[in-house]
């Protein structure tokens, strides 16, 4: 008799796990918002900067090439440009000051 009661026990364990495997399932076929996912991966520091974009000049150092000649030319004019018009306005300011200087001392000596 305990081998009666022993199958009938799995056999009703067996049919309680199959419904409830039954019924889980169902569940989770309806509601698809209570599905596990996979959590977000989470980026880090070394992954956004190595998307960032690299300056131009970074990159030619990291390819070995050197900038355009025409690029460098331009660039070494504009600077002795800009420093020539500096020193004729610096020229420009002595020239003034000494003409307002020399002409007060001639209203001085007058009088």
């Amino acid at each position: 008799m305990s081998d009666v009661n022993n199958a009938s026990d799995t056999a009703f364990a067996t049919a309680v796990a199959a419904a409830a495997y039954a019924i889980t399932s169902l569940e989770e076929e309806e509601d698809p918002l209570n599905q596990r996912r996979l959590p977000a991966k989470i980026k880090s520091k070394r992954e956004d900067s190595m998307n960032k974009p690299i300056d131009s000049i970074l990159s030619r150092w990291l390819t070995g090439k050197e900038p355009k000649d025409d690029e460098k030319q331009s660039e070494t004019i504009f600077r002795y440009e800009r420093m020539m018009n500096e020193i004729r306005e610096w020229e420009t300011q002595k020239k003034l000051k000494a003409k307002h200087r020399l002409e007060r001392k001639e209203v001085y000596d007058y009088c």
